[in-house]
């Protein structure tokens, strides 16, 4: 399973789109109200609204409330029990300071 992200901030919102794809199985059977995670500032955040996946190939927004970006954050996607959780970090500038989240 495979799973990309795109983060977009729009005011005090984080909203994750993400696309997924697998060739076993259906990804109906993730629940992405308890799969993902946004951890920001110290605090593990649940999301405040979530779409469902179906099928093999699919796109679904997940949506989390923080009032001010931070400087970084990780998102975690527990899709399987059995394994461990994807771990996806962001951060808000380059390496030459440059803002890089809208």
């Amino acid at each position: 399973m495979a799973f990309e992200v795109a983060p977009v901030w729009d005011r005090g919102r984080l909203e994750l789109r993400l696309s997924a794809n697998t060739h076993s199985g259906d990804l109906a059977t993730i629940d992405l109200w308890r799969a993902v995670r946004v951890i920001a500032r110290g605090d593990t955040l649940a999301p405040v609204g979530a779409e469902p996946l179906a099928g093999h190939h699919a796109q679904a927004r997940v949506s989390f409330l923080i009032p001010d970006a931070p400087a970084d954050f990780t998102v975690l996607i527990q899709d399987d029990s059995t394994r461990a959780a994807r771990v996806l970090r962001w951060r808000d500038r380059d390496s030459e300071g440059r803002r890089v989240l809208p």
